[in-house]
């Protein structure tokens, strides 16, 4: 086979591992729940948000992308014409390629922009919450802080 097209291929496979990668970010909103958590009480308390700080979320996939872009390409590669070592060097030269691939796209597709918020309780105590962010509160936005696994701050309406 052409090595244009094997570098193609081998592109390709990198894209669709990296397009599985982002689907699997997790929302981070405070509106998201898991059907754990539906029907569970939690302790809530009022208060005012004192601090409101965006910050990065990466995800912690623990590789995953770079193992899926190397076994991705390693296949591609080892489509390689002409002989076993060639064959061989195209399936060694693939996985390198697409285990790095795989790793920009576990890098950079999963992260994600949240908030973090300091909130002081009517009781004098302070709590930081980091969540996604949907919704964006204001510092000085009267809200409720639901202290559940995880715990999430709301608009108090």
């Amino acid at each position: 086979m052409n090595s244009r097209i094997t570098f193609v291929m081998m592109m390709l496979a990198g894209l669709v591992s990296a397009s599985f990668l982002s689907a699997c970010t997790p929302d981070i909103s405070a509106g998201s729940y898991t059907t754990n958590q539906i029907g569970q009480a939690a302790p809530t308390m009022t208060g005012r948000i004192i601090a409101a700080t965006p910050i990065k979320v990466s995800n912690s996939g623990a590789g995953v992308g770079t193992v899926a872009g190397a076994l991705a390409g390693g296949i591609a590669g080892s489509a390689i014409g002409g002989g076993t070592r060639a064959n061989a060097l195209g399936a060694v030269g693939g996985a390198v390629l697409g285990g790095v691939i795989g790793n920009y796209a576990e890098q950079n597709l999963s992260t994600q922009t949240g908030m973090q918020y300091s909130v002081k309780l009517r009781s004098g105590r302070i709590y930081t919450v980091t969540q996604g962010m949907n919704p964006v509160l204001a510092v000085g936005q009267r809200v409720m802080v639901i202290f559940s696994n995880p715990a999430k701050v709301v608009a108090l309406y």
